[in-house]
């Protein structure tokens, strides 16, 4: 059907089917009018939808944000164009609505601070603790916070700086040296250390992150634990060289891995290639 048509029906009145109604909500080219007529849909996921669309008016998100289903504010709570005050507002709603707030980019820097220092729910102060937003002064400081959740909160954002993360490396608690092993952000020089962490699921985080040295990739492609190695043949940065050592590997399972990895990396570039030329 033709979308004008579509939108002068359900403007009139006329009964449309939920899954077309779904699709204008997350539409994001569909009209104002028509969004401000599905807001008042009595199916909640018609609204949710709505209040996740990244040009639904802000007058609308406004709201949806006063919406008696928690899961209608939840997503007008992640939507980046929600107004600030509404989003303050939100910030003091129930858990899983004030966590949709502390991860949205939008939210004004002091009350993700105060989500960060002094909500009462863990996930809450974790996802804002990750929000991209969140100032370095504030990572700084909760970096010697005394519970391992938060610590690794701030070793898993991307913005924490290289001397926190290098403190937090050192870490009495597995699970913060974890989280700055699967940064994306660390340095190579800290993986190096964390190569050497005594428990596996580190080394193998360090096996799997893209900034790992191929020095480091080589000597954990030798590690006691398989899980280890199966990381480091699944890093896209392992030196071919590696890669054919891991074929001649001891234990089968890693050598049927990296065989099935081969085979599926030289279906897809020869795919690539005949897609370039299709005369191939």
């Amino acid at each position: 059907m033709d979308k004008e048509k579509l939108f002068e029906e359900l403007l009139g009145g006329k009964e449309v089917n939920i899954f077309t109604k779904m699709s204008l909500a997350k539409d994001p080219s569909t009209p104002a009018k028509v969004l401000e007529k599905l807001a008042n849909d009595e199916d909640k996921w018609i609204r949710v939808e709505l209040a996740k669309n990244p040009n639904t008016p802000p007058e609308l998100l406004v709201m949806l944000a006063d919406d008696e289903k928690y899961e209608v504010r939840l997503s007008a709570g992640r939507n980046p164009n929600t107004p600030e005050n509404i989003l303050i507002k939100l910030s003091q709603d129930e858990p899983r609505v004030r966590t949709a707030v502390a991860n949205n980019p939008s939210t004004p820097i002091d009350i993700l601070e105060k989500l960060a220092f002094y909500d009462k729910d863990i996930y809450v102060r974790e996802a804002a603790i990750t929000n991209s937003s969140i100032p370095v002064n504030v990572l700084e400081k909760l970096s010697q916070d005394e519970n391992i959740n938060i610590r690794g909160a701030v070793a898993r954002n991307p913005k924490t700086p290289s001397n926190i993360l290098e403190k937090l490396a050192n870490d009495k608690d597995m699970y913060v040296r974890k989280c700055v092993a699967e940064n994306e952000n660390t340095p190579s020089k800290i993986l190096d250390k964390l190569a050497d962490d005594i428990f596996s699921g580190i080394r193998a985080e360090v096996g799997r992150n893209k900034n790992t040295s191929p020095e480091t990739l080589s000597k954990l492609s030798n590690d006691e634990d398989w899980w280890v190695k199966s990381c480091v043949s699944s890093n896209p940065n392992t030196p071919s060289e590696i890669m054919d050592r891991l074929l001649q590997d001891k234990d089968i399972l890693i050598r049927t891995k990296v065989a099935n990895e081969s085979k599926n990396s030289n279906t897809s570039s020869s795919k690539q290639k005949k897609s370039v030329n299709p005369s191939m």
